[in-house]
């Protein structure tokens, strides 16, 4: 899904050029050669790097990364168009810190700090009684792997047995049709006011990360 820039604050349009050039991130296709997944940041052109160095010095230049990542809270479960912006912002933030671990300059020389969310201390249990069997899956791969960057890390260390649960539980939401309703969930709630909120929210987010069918 294309960005509608016209929904995105006008501070924040120097993301464009690196979300244009780099495309979706997320996507960790299989190397066969390699026999491994491969990272977007271990495959990025020159073209790619180049954007991301603009946008790495970008974000040190304004100081603005903590307003980034409060417009993202918001609007995460806000309009399809904002949602979408939001997403792709955390996604090459990600993708930035994922150079800086690797040691590539120049985004190991400095790296913008994106701020880690608060957990909210008194929530309220609204997910619905037929789609509360996501809680244990959530709590376990949800919390495991809460960021793209940790989920890079789910095809290196995740366990055979991991895989086919998570696999079993894709079909079994397909199979129940509950998609629908995990989704309206997720948009009429949000995640200081309910509980499990960020950790199914995840799930969902590695499920479809590793292309598991769940619609």
């Amino acid at each position: 899904m294309d960005i509608n820039w016209n929904e995105v604050p006008t501070r924040f349009h120097f993301f464009r050029p690196a979300i244009e050039a780099c495309g979706e991130t997320m996507v960790i296709p299989f190397d066969h050669k390699l026999q491994r997944h491969v990272p977007f940041w271990e495959r990025a052109t020159q073209r790619q790097l180049h954007e991301l160095a603009t946008l790495h010095a970008k974000l040190l230049e304004n100081d603005n990364v903590a307003d980034v990542h409060a417009w993202c809270k918001v609007v995460g479960l806000g309009t399809d168009g904002r949602h979408w912006a939001a997403r792709r912002f955390r996604s090459l933030m990600s993708v930035l810190e994922q150079l800086g671990q690797a040691d590539v300059s120049p985004f190991c020389d400095a790296l913008p700090v994106w701020p880690d969310d608060e957990s909210a201390d008194e929530r309220e249990e609204t997910l619905p009684e037929e789609l509360r069997y996501l809680i244990g899956p959530a709590l376990h791969f949800g919390e495991r792997y809460n960021c793209e960057l940790q989920m890079v890390r789910f095809f290196e260390e995740a366990s055979p047995e991991e895989c086919d649960q998570l696999a079993q539980l894709a079909e079994r939401i397909r199979r129940n049709q509950d998609w629908p309703r995990v989704w309206q969930w997720l948009r009429e709630s949000d995640w200081k006011t309910s509980r499990y909120h960020s950790e199914i929210d995840q799930l969902f987010n590695l499920m479809d990360l590793c292309y598991f069918d769940f619609e």
